[in-house]
């Protein structure tokens, strides 16, 4: 009995790396970006500050951020992304999160808490006898992850802001059905600072993913590892802002960040086990050089925003394993600078508090390889979001 050529397939293309070590790994979906937001820079968001509602996956310490510029924000896909659009089993991706914050008014205090839910659903898939052609069963693999975060900021000239998330991960592949609790931690820190209308900020932040048990599928079987992973990366931005229509507004922001990923697991023949030290990351040639190894993957990405609304963005990632980077692209519409425009002065206290308090977004984005006929390519996200800030 075995899976068809779509589950093997998910694997090496989904798992981001198809290298001897990760191939070692299980559940690789909890690789998979969770979102369009987050996903048009490649997801190097472990170090650069982001307001985004699912930027908790990447590093929890992101919630601190959160509560200090928003009170509230969910998202959602409709109808789930598609992932693999070549796959006649059409395997789709579905996220929601939501995300609470508050800053305090009295200390420099702000905080943050997000529960994340996703699923992927490989679509129906055929186990056969390989002495008989005819199907001997079909039914519907379905993987999925509830994150559970919360995140603290504190700001004193420079800022700093930790977090921890609690991992629930359900898989069921058929046949074998497994479950496992993971743990994942983060810190951030930055220094901000301006000249006249120019805003500028540097960051690093470190992030360890998918700290838990191993999970065993089958009780006679060997265990297999989650993909635990030591991050570290840096952020720069810089911001121009200027009054309009009375409103202060950010007219142009651009930010570059670059992550780099360690996979904490040794290989010493059949034998598998953790890497429970500290992860050391070559800071010059894999961080600030974004030099990739036979050991280090590379996320690096690129964004412009443009009047708080427009915000486009592109990404690559490599590393061991790959044949060619994986390019991501995206853009995301806004609707708070046209509120803010048009009715933040308004008259009516309703419409100005709508004005002044709430967002509606949507974004896009897709995966691209220069590579014929490879998996990821028209892979893409869409989504929605609302959410309530300046409370």
């Amino acid at each position: 009995m075995k899976f068809l050529s779509a589950i093997t397939l998910f694997l090496l293309s989904v798992c981001l790396n198809v290298n001897a070590q990760v191939a070692v790994t299980a559940v690789p979906f909890l690789e998979i970006r969770p979102d369009a937001q987050t996903n048009m820079n490649a997801g190097a968001l472990v170090a650069l500050p982001s307001d985004y509602n699912a930027a908790f996956y990447y590093n929890p310490a992101q919630l601190g951020n959160f509560g200090a510029s928003k009170n509230f924000s969910y998202q959602f896909h409709p109808n789930g992304n598609n992932w693999l659009p070549d796959l006649n089993d059409n395997p789709r991706l579905y996220n929601s999160s939501l995300a609470a914050g508050y800053k305090f008014n009295d200390v420099p205090l702000s905080i943050g808490v997000g529960v994340m839910n996703t699923r992927f659903d490989y679509g129906e898939i055929q186990y056969s006898d390989p002495n008989n052609p005819m199907p001997d069963s079909t039914y519907n693999p379905v993987e999925n992850y509830q994150l559970y975060s919360i995140g603290l900021r504190y700001d004193f000239g420079i800022w700093v802001s930790i977090g921890y998330s609690f991992k629930k991960i359900d898989s069921d592949l058929g046949l074998y059905q497994a479950k496992v609790d993971a743990n994942d931690f983060g810190i951030q820190i930055g220094y901000p600072f301006s000249i006249n209308s120019f805003k500028a900020e540097a960051s690093i932040g470190y992030a360890l993913q998918n700290d838990g048990d191993f999970i065993q599928y089958d009780a006679s079987g060997r265990p297999d590892p989650l993909p635990r992973k030591s991050i570290f990366g840096y952020g720069l931005s810089l911001a121009y802002e200027d009054i309009i229509a009375g409103n202060s507004m950010e007219l142009v922001k651009i930010d570059w960040a670059v992550d780099a990923k360690d996979l904490r697991i040794d290989v010493h023949g059949n034998s598998v086990s953790y890497n429970k030290k500290p992860g050391i990351i070559p800071m010059l040639d894999n961080v600030f050089l974004s030099k990739s190894d036979d050991d280090i993957e590379i996320s690096q990405g690129f964004r412009l925003h443009i009047l708080e609304g427009f915000t486009a963005g592109l990404g690559r990632y490599y590393g061991p394993g790959y044949r060619k980077a994986v390019n991501t692209s995206g853009v995301s519409l806004s609707a708070k600078p046209i509120l803010k425009l048009l009715f933040s002065k308004n008259e009516h206290p309703v419409i100005r508090s709508v004005a002044n308090h709430l967002d509606f977004s949507y974004s896009w984005s897709t995966y691209s390889v220069n590579e014929t006929d490879h998996p990821l390519t028209g892979s893409s996200f869409h989504q929605f979001s609302i959410s309530v800030y300046g409370f």
